[in-house]
């Protein structure tokens, strides 16, 4: 409301456009906060961080051409901002443009070698085009910056088990779920890695708990083909 006040005073409020801005994308106003961005650049059309954070917003919308351009110009105006180069990439990513989503993570972590998100999404495009090695690698570092990623340990899971590795895979996925107890994707990974071993039993309470939290995947597969125990 300050805000809103302040540009109703003074319509050329620079600041008050990009913290109002900053405000609905903390709240999750993507649209709102895309229009505030739009007049903080009306007004000054070298802020590198509003054309950051319209990208993020328009990321957050679904609009990844958007996005990328926003973020392209960011870097244009500050070779070095680390975020830009990290959401660029996962956006990237986001389209299947794996080797540019490579390309800007590994750019990002140049800058700040202890960026976790650059890691966790180069590992999710390494993921992707089957690198499982660079992947695990990837998601062990982020492990090693912040112990309590979970997201991390079920990907690096994910990972494990497409080497052929269940035991790993497992371990994994319980941590990812000691730390967060309501993660589906977690419980449905375990479940399919359960199955893999012909550990039924387990599988069925895993997969059963998975779909509680709404990942029913897994159920349906051991439904149709009746491995439920």
């Amino acid at each position: 409301k300050d805000f809103t006040k302040a540009i109703e005073l003074d319509p050329d409020y620079l600041d008050a456009y990009y913290l109002r801005g900053t405000v609905y994308q903390y709240i999750g106003e993507h649209q709102n906060a895309v229009e505030n961005f739009t007049n903080t650049l009306r007004l000054d059309p070298k802020f590198a961080k509003a054309y950051y954070n319209r990208g993020l917003s328009y990321k957050y919308l679904n609009d990844y051409s958007s996005a990328i351009k926003d973020f392209n110009k960011a870097i244009e105006l500050n070779p070095d901002y680390t975020l830009a180069y990290s959401n660029r990439g996962s956006t990237y990513g986001m389209i299947e443009d794996y080797s540019s989503a490579i390309r800007d993570c590994t750019k990002a972590i140049k800058l700040d070698p202890n960026y976790v998100d650059a890691y966790f999404h180069r590992g999710i495009s390494y993921y992707r085009i089957e690198d499982y090695s660079s992947a695990i690698r990837d998601y062990t570092k982020v492990i090693e910056l912040d112990p309590n990623y979970a997201d991390a340990y079920n990907e690096r899971g994910l990972s494990y088990r497409r080497s052929n590795n269940s035991s790993s895979a497992i371990r994994d996925y319980t941590k990812a779920i000691k730390l967060d107890p309501n993660h589906a994707n977690a419980y449905n990974n375990r479940a399919g890695a359960y199955t893999l071993q012909g550990n039924y039993k387990l599988a069925t309470k895993d997969a059963r708990k998975a779909c509680s939290l709404g990942n029913c995947s897994i159920l349906k597969v051991m439904i149709q083909y009746k491995l439920l125990r």
